[in-house]
């Protein structure tokens, strides 16, 4: 058998590689304008994103296609991949159950910004 200290743990300074903030966690240190999203829905499931997580998102106005953004679509806010397929532009959900929507002329879109991080509570 081995024994597991129940008591007070062992001093673990040898084991800390390094310090970080929580600021320094969600921008990894860069200046540049960061801000959260709790996500509620089910449609990114299959990037990895549930109902209930806090997405960090990059403010920026452009996308790379591929980039998962946030996005508001006439007024309503949404996570989505950003993808294109020759001429025409799509928001994917990450999720078989929905469909694409195509941008098309006359819909108000404006993008937000890029996720860059996901925190998720245990």
């Amino acid at each position: 058998m081995v024994p597991a200290p129940a008591g007070a743990a062992p001093p673990a300074d040898d084991h800390v590689e390094q310090v970080l903030t929580a600021e320094e966690l969600i921008t990894d240190g860069t200046t540049q304008k960061v801000f959260g999203c709790r996500i509620v829905g089910d449609s990114m499931e299959g990037a990895g994103i549930v109902s209930g997580d806090t997405v960090i998102v990059r403010q920026q106005e452009t996308a790379k296609v591929g980039d998962v953004i946030v996005v508001t679509v006439d007024g309503e806010l949404t996570i989505k991949r950003y993808e294109r397929i020759g001429e025409r532009a799509y928001l994917y959900p990450d999720d078989s159950g929905y469909q694409p929507l195509e941008i098309r002329e006359g819909m108000s879109i404006k993008i937000l910004g890029v996720v860059v991080k996901l925190i998720r509570n245990m």
